[in-house]
């Protein structure tokens, strides 16, 4: 975590991908709407329907085992405090977690879909490139 953040959840690059029209991408800083913001960012930051379902797809990163975890939710808040808690087989071992991106998407299965794309070579490739800003991040095993 980086010195003087106090909520990790919050310390990440944020983006969304609409899951209608062109699936642009939308803001590449923290609570940037721009000028013309999609559905999506809005009620990510809080404004809006508050019962709209958002599908988050994010990615964690160990300092102690120095890997990446990809990972699917509908509730990102709730399931960053899991993984720290220890209440996932799969990554209790390796805390503590750092949040270091996630997308909002309005679709479940565009959200699954790009989870599994991120999980393959390719997608592993695009996010160490597009996604990760530091180069000590890059080492997955």
């Amino acid at each position: 975590m980086r010195a003087g953040l106090k909520n990790p959840v919050f310390c990440c690059k944020m983006f969304v991908i609409a899951g209608s029209s062109n699936g642009r991408i939308h803001g590449s800083e923290p609570w940037h709407l721009g000028p013309n913001p999609s559905p999506a960012a809005i009620l990510r930051q809080g404004f809006g329907i508050a019962n709209a379902i958002m599908y988050y797809v994010y990615i964690l990163y160990s300092s102690k085992s120095k890997n990446f975890y990809y990972g699917y939710t509908e509730d990102l808040k709730k399931r960053f405090k899991e993984h720290n808690a220890g209440l996932s087989k799969a990554t209790a071992p390796y805390r503590p977690w750092q949040l270091l991106f996630y997308a909002a998407f309005e679709n479940m299965r565009k959200a699954k879909d790009f989870e599994l794309y991120l999980k393959s070579g390719s997608g592993k490739a695009f996010a160490y490139k597009r996604l990760l800003d530091s180069e000590a991040l890059k080492k997955d095993h």
